[in-house]
């Protein structure tokens, strides 16, 4: 299985953990940047070496909009300074991930999801 979809799958076991619901996977190809739905959540998932900018956090937020729900990006190798800046002006929770699935929240929106 390829990292990202690894990576995915971790986040889902994440988010249940999280919200406190049942995740799902979505499939792999075209999905409107969402890699995992919940009950009134949907996360991208980003298993990059680079950092992740504000162009996902703008994408996931605005399918998490569609569909009325709160959004969530999770990325292995962090988040630029402007990235941070605009979820936290939005609420959107950030967080970043190992590759053994351990998640840290990297903002207030984040840190709110965990128990």
């Amino acid at each position: 299985m390829a990292l990202a979809r690894l990576a995915i799958v971790a986040a889902s076991q994440m988010i249940g953990f999280l919200a406190a619901v049942v995740s799902a996977v979505t499939p792999a190809g075209r999905d409107g940047g969402v890699d995992v739905t919940a009950s009134g959540l949907v996360a991208q998932v980003k298993a990059q070496m680079s950092q992740v900018g504000r162009p996902v956090v703008q994408q996931t937020l605005g399918e998490a909009t569609r569909r009325r729900c709160r959004a969530v990006v999770y990325a292995l190798a962090g988040f630029t300074n402007d990235a941070v800046s605009y979820a936290d002006d939005v609420n959107v929770a950030l967080f970043t991930f190992d590759l053994q699935g351990a998640a840290s929240p990297v903002n207030g929106a984040a840190r709110q999801l965990c128990p």
